[in-house]
């Protein structure tokens, strides 16, 4: 039986299987590499983000017996009283057969059978559909792609890194009445407060449970002993800095800054500079050779280059220097386009 992108692209199309995995995994790690991509699953993480029970969300495409594309879509349920629901668009083609028109096509397929499957499963309960999906922000051709496909620009993620080697920024005094203490068990369920506090009004966030807040804490990288807060008189907890150590199994391990913050009352007095400082410093004594962190802003701070003049401005003065930047791409369609596109086609 034939596919529907065997008539519009050089590929035959049908859906992998579990024997396919290993050519699927060759694949993607190969389009890694080829397009020096910041952000990379590991063979565990494609295998489990395949969606299980839904084959018709899955599809390869090969030249011959040659593995040459990939698609697959992950859906991600916020609950059935959620009034939006979101399905991540993964895929990829072999840099040989690019320019082909292949991406796009897969792209539209999957688009549409997001829709198909969205309809099936959450239609009834008149919610929202919410497809996205990422790009490094060099590779400017599939950006422009999902650009074409009505994609608009969602989040931007930086990853920002400095050496330990060179000296270090002095440490700095957070203000009168506020002290930086180590954090420990007795601080954690205070830190989870001020962390969503922090975040309350912030784009696409979304309040951390306490369950959530202590699995974060006991996961393998995580180091609270390397970790920073600052507290008031009254002993509120008014910043925090969490930290980890990235990748601790290879030769150069990272210190890396999970999570930082500081209460909007408490802003510009030096505590967000004062937590980066003092976790740079623990890095360096607990032996790492370098540290970094991640920042994720909306596009509207890309007007004009404002993010390179204020939302990387704090961690620049420390010594940070952005590295890595990926874009997120989102398309919201409501329930009666979704509709109409399946009866259409």
């Amino acid at each position: 039986m034939t596919h529907v992108l065997d008539d519009v692209t050089p590929l035959t199309w049908s859906t992998p299987t579990q024997a396919d995995m290993s050519d699927v995994i060759g694949l993607v790690h190969g389009i890694y590499y080829f397009d020096n991509s910041a952000e990379r699953m590991s063979e565990t993480e494609i295998i489990e983000s395949f969606p299980s029970g839904h084959p018709e969300l899955v599809i390869a495409g090969r030249a011959q017996d040659t593995l040459l594309a990939v698609g697959w879509n992950i859906p991600w349920d916020a609950g059935q009283d959620s009034p939006i629901g979101r399905v991540n668009l993964r895929g990829g083609v072999h840099p040989a057969y690019r320019h082909k028109g292949i991406g796009r096509h897969l792209l539209e397929w999957q688009m549409q059978m997001t829709r198909r499957w969205w309809w099936e499963n959450r239609g009834p309960l008149e919610t929202d559909l919410e497809m996205y999906t990422t790009a490094d922000a060099h590779l400017t051709t599939r950006r422009r792609m999902y650009e074409h496909a009505g994609f608009q620009e969602y989040r931007w993620f930086f990853d920002l890194h400095r050496d330990l080697v060179h000296e270090l920024p002095e440490r700095c005094a957070c203000g009168a009445g506020l002290r930086l203490v180590k954090f420990g068990p007795e601080l954690s369920e205070a830190t989870r407060q001020a962390h969503n506090a922090v975040f309350a009004d912030a784009f696409g966030a979304e309040e951390i449970s306490a369950q959530e807040w202590t699995e974060s804490l006991a996961r393998p990288n995580a180091r609270p002993s390397w970790s920073w807060v600052v507290v008031d008189a009254e002993d509120t907890v008014v910043g925090y800095a969490l930290n980890s150590c990235n990748d601790p199994d290879s030769r150069f391990p990272e210190g890396w800054t999970d999570r930082l913050g500081v209460r909007p009352d408490y802003r510009h007095r030096g505590i967000g500079r004062g937590l980066l400082v003092e976790s740079l410093r623990t890095f360096a004594e607990v032996g790492m050779s370098s540290a970094g962190l991640g920042v994720d802003t909306r596009p509207s701070a890309h007007v004009a280059g404002d993010t390179e003049e204020t939302e990387l401005a704090l961690y620049r003065s420390v010594g940070y220097e952005a590295t890595d930047t990926i874009v997120q791409y989102q398309r919201t369609e409501c329930l009666e386009h979704v509709r109409e596109q399946i009866k259409g086609k």
